[in-house]
C-alpha cells in the first residue's frame, strides 16, 4: 500500500520513478504458456523504446539508490542461448547495459530447462495417452487419468503437473520427465534453441555492459528447502559465477520469484548487492535492495510496449486494484510466483 501511494505522489509531481524490466527468452517461440519469450524484432522494438524514453542504468547503480529520472534497468532470467545470440547484439547496438542471472548447475546442458521440456511433452506432442502415472519414492504419486487430447484438458494438465515437479529435486525432476517421456513415447533429447548457454558462452556474453549474476545452483523453489540446502544454492550460485569469470557476483535473483526470510539471509550473508523478485511494481524509495521488484516483460510489439512505459506499466486493472485497495478491498499478494 505505502509503495503504490508514494509512486502516485511521484507520478502526481511529474517525476519518473525507476523500474526494473524482467526478461527472460528473446526467441520466437511457437508454444509459451508462460509468456517467457519476446521476439528478436519485438525486443529490439522495445529497447529502442527505452533508450529513446528512458534511462537506462546497471541494476547495481539502482540498488546504491543513485537512479536518476526515469532510469530503467534490464534484466534477464535462466541464461538461454538466446542472451548471446539475440540479446547482446541488440543491447550492444543501442549500448544499453543490462544484468542475466545464471543457475550455474545448468550450464552447458544440452537438454531443455525442465519446465520447456514439460511444455513441449504436454503441449506439443501430437498425442498422449489417456492415462499418465508417476511415482517417486518417498515423495508420492501423479496420476491424470480420463483423456488428455483436447486442449483444455491438456492446459489443466501441463499445470497440475508443472506444480508436482516444482518442489522435486533437480535429479528427481529429470527422472519422472524421462518416465513422462516414456509414456507418451517422446524423446527426452535437448533441443539447440531451448538449451543453456555453456560456459564458454557466458564468457562471451559477460562485458562491460552486460553483468553475469547469480540465480542459484539448480533453480529450485528456496522456501520448499532446508536452510542448508538454501545455503548451497546461493552461495553455490555466487561462487561458481565468480570462478567462472574472475570477478566478483555481487547480483542476484530468485528463481520463480519465490523467496522467504532464511533466502533472504542467505544472500545477505553471501554479500550480494542487489537481488530481485518479480513482485510487480516500480523501485520506490520504500524498496529493499535485496527485494527489489520487477515488471515482466511480454511479447509486446514497440508501439504497445511505448504506451505501457507512458503509464508506468500501471494500467486499468492496476489502478482499479489500487482504488479497492483503499475501499478495504484485498489487497492481492505482491510476490507473483514466475514458472522461471
Amino acid at each position: 500500500m505505502r509503495r503504490r501511494i508514494e509512486y502516485l505522489v511521484r507520478r502526481a509531481a511529474g517525476r519518473r520513478p525507476p523500474f526494473i524490466l524482467m526478461y527472460h527468452r528473446i526467441a520466437d517461440i511457437a508454444c509459451d504458456p508462460w509468456e517467457l519469450a519476446v521476439s528478436p524484432e519485438r525486443f529490439a522494438q522495445q529497447i529502442e523504446v527505452v533508450v529513446r524514453t528512458r534511462r537506462p542504468i546497471p541494476l547495481a547503480q539502482l540498488a546504491e539508490g543513485r537512479a536518476p529520472d526515469g532510469a530503467i534497468a534490464i534484466t534477464f532470467d535462466d541464461g538461454y542461448i538466446d542472451m548471446l545470440v539475440h540479446a547482446k547484439p541488440v543491447l550492444e547496438k543501442f549500448n544499453c547495459p543490462a544484468t542475466v542471472f545464471i543457475p550455474t548447475g545448468l550450464i552447458g546442458r544440452r537438454r531443455d530447462f525442465w519446465w520447456d521440456e514439460l511444455t513441449r511433452l504436454l503441449l506439443e506432442e501430437p498425442e498422449l495417452p489417456q492415462n499418465l502415472h508417476l511415482l517417486v519414492e518417498g515423495r508420492g504419486a501423479f496420476r491424470w487419468e480420463g483423456g488428455t487430447l483436447g486442449g483444455e484438458n491438456r492446459a489443466a494438465l501441463h499445470h497440475r503437473l508443472w506444480t508436482w515437479l516444482l518442489p522435486l529435486p533437480d535429479e528427481l525432476r529429470r527422472h519422472c520427465l524421462d518416465e513422462l517421456a516414456r509414456q507418451i513415447g517422446a524423446s527426452t533429447e535437448g533441443r539447440d534453441n531451448h538449451r543453456a548457454m555453456t560456459g564458454e558462452e557466458v564468457r562471451l556474453l559477460a562485458s562491460d555492459l552486460i553483468e553475469i549474476g547469480a540465480h542459484t545452483v539448480t533453480h529450485p523453489a528456496l522456501p520448499l528447502l532446508s536452510t542448508e540446502e538454501k545455503r548451497a544454492e546461493i552461495i553455490g550460485s555466487q561462487r561458481a559465477c565468480e570462478a567462472l569469470l574472475g570477478r566478483p557476483a555481487r547480483s542476484f535473483s530468485y528463481p520463480h520469484g519465490m523467496y522467504d526470510q532464511e533466502s533472504l539471509d542467505a544472500v545477505r550473508e553471501a554479500g550480494f548487492t542487489a537481488a530481485c523478485t518479480t513482485e510487480d511494481a516500480p523501485v520506490t524509495g520504500r524498496a529493499r535492495r535485496l527485494e527489489m521488484p520487477r515488471i515482466h516483460v511480454k511479447n509486446w510489439d514497440g508501439e504497445t510496449f511505448a504506451q505501457r512505459m507512458r503509464r508506468h506499466f500501471i494500467g486499468e486493472s492496476r489502478v482499479s486494484a489500487f482504488i479497492a485497495s483503499l475501499r478495504g478491498g484485498e489487497r492481492a499478494a505482491a510476490q507473483s510466483v514466475q514458472p522461471a
